[in-house]
């Protein structure tokens, strides 16, 4: 396992690079493609990957089987005097789900997807919903990988992988950086793309409503498609909300070439630097993982943890904030508004609430992505169901709501500080530790206040 990587980022361990250390994963893969880790306590994860196949110590404890796409046995977790041996190493795992390399991209879907977006500039609005009308309802019956509208695989491998390294160990409790500063039990961003004029002019709406109810949130504008005025960017910051970027135009050409993307990436950069942004979602969230890595920006917010219904469907499994590149990625956890609203036929924000609920029962981030724009909560009918969704926030207990900007700084922060060093350990005064529990071969994480922990 590497030392350093989203494994490790996230599970913020007290001398973690000392913990991996007793893994032994192989040098080289045979086999690239799903898999399922069978376990006898009745855990079951079907993933994506490079796997060694048979691996079996001569001598060791087989903890657990590893099947190929077809059900077959091809390799197994071992445990031989310390060491947990694996077919896999969970990081190139990790890699594979959260840069989404278990996509085809020359896929028909893709083949549809460029053709849609070459043609809408002569389509009427009514015949681009109802194409996407249809699309997505017949989408909504297929299994897709990820499973929408939650999946959680990716933590329970994660779990899986803590729980075996401390049972190999012996080791009952592990300390942790908690995930969040101060204590709060799962993070909240609200954020919005603002894709015409009309929601230029709608924007005063949102932010009085989102005030009333005590959020803030994030704008981010497409700079080279219609007017902002530089009032209105300084009176969304003056309200303490943010200003963001959506790109240079949403006409579905920012991959289209490279050099394309680098002239309009050029372009963006002075009209966020002049005001004063840090952060990116690519337009209609379009994605190529190399180009945007290079993009200079604090923050990107284009990836999903799972959404089959966007233009480049797919996921990243995580509901947690990870590295990409020099950047913090950001991902949505929330399904947009007109996917629910539009296409879905939803008339409350009951998908919403619900999977904020499951977010927070494993602590992670819930991002909203919603549009002031006609057509969207431009429309009365649809701000309302978005303020019953805010009024029910409320009700939830043990949220932060910082401003993007905010969350990227800390979980950067977080994810580079030290815990490796000799000595105490001394964290900012809104850090807190967690801990990692096995009982009755069942791994919890407890939150309650303790003593720093002593070095491992």
């Amino acid at each position: 396992m590497k030392e350093k990587g989203y494994f490790l980022d996230k599970w913020k361990l007290l001398n973690g690079k000392k913990l991996v250390s007793s893994v032994v994963t192989p040098e080289g893969f045979d086999y690239l493609g799903y898999f399922s880790i069978e376990d006898p306590g009745g855990i079951s994860i079907r993933l994506w990957g490079p796997v060694k196949k048979g691996l079996r110590t001569e001598d060791g404890e087989i903890l657990a089987s590893v099947r190929d796409e077809t059900g077959e046995i091809i390799s197994h977790i071992c445990y031989l005097n310390g060491k947990l041996y694996l077919p896999f190493d969970p990081d190139l795992v990790i890699e594979s789900l959260l840069y989404e390399r278990y996509l085809k991209p020359s896929s028909f879907l893709s083949i549809v997807s460029r053709f849609y977006y070459m043609a809408k500039p002569m389509m009427p609005i009514a015949l681009q919903v109802m194409l996407r009308t249809t699309f997505y309802r017949l989408k909504r019956i297929q299994d897709t990988f990820p499973a929408w509208p939650f999946d959680d695989r990716l933590h329970r491998f994660e779990l899986y992988i803590l729980k075996l390294l401390m049972k190999s160990q012996g080791i009952k409790e592990l300390p942790f950086l908690w995930f969040w500063p101060s204590g709060y039990q799962f993070a909240l961003l609200l954020t919005h793309d603002v894709e015409s004029s009309s929601g230029v002019r709608n924007i005063k709406k949102v932010i009085e409503l989102e005030k009333k109810y005590g959020f803030k949130s994030s704008f981010n504008f497409v700079t080279n498609k219609y007017e902002i005025p530089d009032d209105l960017i300084k009176r969304i910051k003056r309200e303490g909300f943010e200003v963001g970027v959506h790109g240079y135009k949403h006409d579905g050409k920012l991959f289209c070439n490279y050099t394309i993307f680098r002239a309009r990436i050029r372009q963006v950069q002075k009209k966020a630097e002049k005001w004063g942004a840090v952060g990116f979602r690519s337009p209609s969230t379009l994605r190529n993982l190399d180009w945007l890595r290079e993009i200079p920006f604090f923050y990107d917010s284009s990836f999903f943890d799972t959404d089959p219904y966007e233009p480049q469907p797919g996921g990243t499994f995580s509901f947690f904030p990870f590295r990409l590149g020099k950047l913090i990625e950001l991902p949505m956890t929330l399904p947009q508004d007109h996917i629910l609203f539009r296409y879905l036929g939803e008339k409350s924000p009951r998908v919403w609430l619900n999977k904020v609920i499951q977010i927070k029962s494993k602590y992670g981030l819930a991002l909203l992505n919603a549009h002031p724009d006609k057509g969207y909560l431009g429309e009365p009918k649809n701000l309302l169901i978005y303020e019953e969704f805010l009024r029910n926030l409320r009700k939830i207990e043990g949220f932060w709501n910082p401003l993007p900007r905010e969350l990227a700084r800390w979980w950067l922060e977080r994810i580079t500080f030290d815990l490796d060093g000799k000595g105490e350990v001394i964290l900012p005064e809104e850090a807190v530790w967690a801990y990692l529990e096995i009982e009755d071969d069942r791994l919890s994480i407890d939150l309650k206040p303790r003593p720093s922990p002593s070095v491992i």
